[in-house]
């Protein structure tokens, strides 16, 4: 399916399951004991063209990298949580992995050449300020599929969307076999 139609598709829904009758309702149907938002401010949302780009740009941030993408994308406190890279790279687990847009550039350019090529299986969800992907990557040798899942948090600066904070699991145990 064309990735612009299917993210107009689910950003119609999004916006449609936010129509719930009331945060109590809501809580009671769900049985969840937490605070549901639906007072939305609905000109505060990405559109499925901004999702698109987003989506487009995050692909090319770990996969293809340029300083120029940065610069467009990612706001300078920006944070990337990952146990998966933690897990590889020996950082504590729960820790940030990249705790500012300087620190996540500097991983990527030391990388240079040498990141896999990332592709979207999947977008399943998309909110006002927020974005899911289903991504897999076929690297090395043996060149088994690793299958990741992103959820990219975004915030609007001066009419543009931008990334906020990543938060990125993957199948450590298969990306470190592909390296060997």
């Amino acid at each position: 399916m064309h990735l612009a139609l299917f993210l107009s598709t689910l950003l119609a829904g999004s916006v449609a399951a936010l129509a719930v009758p009331s945060k109590e309702s809501s809580k009671a149907r769900r049985g969840l004991d937490i605070e549901v938002a639906l007072d939305v401010d609905l000109s505060t949302c990405m559109t499925s063209e901004d999702t698109e780009d987003l989506v487009n740009a995050y692909i090319r941030l770990v996969s293809d990298f340029d300083e120029d993408d940065a610069d467009r994308y990612l706001v300078d406190s920006f944070t990337d949580t990952s146990d998966s890279i933690n897990t590889l790279v020996g950082n504590p687990l729960g820790t940030v992995t990249f705790p500012s847009k300087d620190a996540f550039v500097a991983a990527q350019l030391a990388l240079a050449g040498s990141t896999p090529p990332v592709e979207v299986e999947d977008v399943p969800a998309v909110g006002c300020q927020s974005i899911a992907v289903i991504w897999t990557a076929t690297f090395g040798d043996p060149a088994q599929p690793v299958r990741g899942e992103s959820t990219l948090k975004t915030v609007e600066v001066d009419g543009d969307w931008m990334f906020e904070s990543w938060d990125v699991e993957f199948n450590s145990i298969v990306w470190q076999e592909n390296l060997s």
